[in-house]
């Protein structure tokens, strides 16, 4: 089976298509955070993904499967919300209006080497602005009472020992 860290896609499925932890903390955990330049997220992160493993589960139709790689996708309680449906339609907007402008700068470019696009491999073909659409796509359907994928399966609660 392909590793699907190895298309732009599957990097994103990985991305995006991610267990989400809910993480709430007391003003005195951040602000100790805080001195040290970081939030807690960003303490946490490095410790949310998981890269060597090898752990073998089942899908739900009972079929054996082993896990490779994993991450976590940790949000403060306040960021878990759905996004407002109007910003989210205007910066996907500016999006596409960006990845317009961006292609016809290029068609007015000299065009690439031959030698070169036969070594690109075909993935690589993939428009500019595909990546930055996808993300637009997914930010405005997250949290959405339809999809299950942002709604957090777990919640950490940070408390110092000063409170």
């Amino acid at each position: 089976m392909a590793d699907p860290a190895n298309t732009k896609l599957g990097r994103m499925l990985l991305d995006e298509i991610t267990p989400v932890v809910m993480v709430l903390r007391t003003p005195l955990v951040e602000e100790s955070c805080r001195k040290n330049g970081f939030s807690l997220i960003e303490m946490l992160t490095p410790f949310s993904k998981f890269n060597n493993i090898d752990v073998p589960v089942r899908t739900a139709s009972d079929q054996p499967y082993r896990l490779r790689r994993f991450r976590l996708r940790l949000f403060y309680a306040s960021e878990i919300r759905q996004p407002n449906s109007e910003a989210a339609k205007e910066r996907t907007k500016q999006v596409i209006t960006h990845a317009g402008d961006k292609d016809i700068s290029e068609l007015c470019s000299d065009p690439p080497n031959i030698e070169s696009l036969i070594t690109t491999s075909e993935q690589d073909f993939v428009p500019s602005w595909f990546q930055n659409f996808n993300k637009e796509l997914v930010d405005a359907v997250s949290f959405s009472e339809h999809e299950a994928f942002d709604h957090p399966v777990a919640c950490l609660v940070a408390v110092s020992s000063k409170d």
